[in-house]
């Protein structure tokens, strides 16, 4: 939850703070003491438990493991995440920056954090110039994980 985070209290945004999941694993072959951050998804817990425990991913699951990146500290996941709350608003984050855009009434509202040196969030960096090259990046990999996914949601 937010709890008064952006002025925010409930989980209806997509800042860091309301997605993102701790996750804590032990057990046999789980390196110990040691830390990840890596890009994954909730839903890439099932089949990196299936594959950890030996047994096969059903072909009707569409996630995927991330057991290479538990037992090898380098090995990354997930180069982006994309991310939806209803149908206004719509991001996309790599390992350092996250675009998030808004489209209320109409009006297209966007913002850039660079998560290294703000991972609070706080500084938008959308309206300087310096940041053009990201936000155009960015945003072609948001409508490819639009087209992806088959995200019907239009941004002006």
């Amino acid at each position: 939850l937010a709890v008064g985070r952006h002025g925010l209290l409930g989980k209806q945004n997509l800042y860091e703070h309301s997605i993102g999941v701790p996750l804590i694993m032990c057990g046999p072959g789980v390196p110990v003491g040691e830390k990840r951050d890596v890009l994954c998804y909730i839903h890439d817990i099932y089949p990196s438990l299936c594959e950890f425990i030996g047994i096969e991913v059903p072909n009707s699951v569409e996630s995927k493991s991330f057991l290479s990146s538990i037992k090898n500290s380098e090995s990354a996941h997930r180069s982006t995440l994309f991310f939806a709350y209803k149908d206004f608003q719509r991001a996309v984050r790599d390992e350092r920056y996250k675009l998030i855009e808004y489209n209320v009434k109409g009006k297209r509202t966007t913002q850039l954090y660079d998560l290294h040196s703000d991972p609070w969030e706080l500084r938008n960096l959308a309206d300087e110039p310096d940041y053009s090259v990201n936000i155009r990046r960015l945003r072609r990999t948001l409508l490819k994980w639009k087209n992806k996914i088959g995200d019907k949601a239009e941004f002006p």
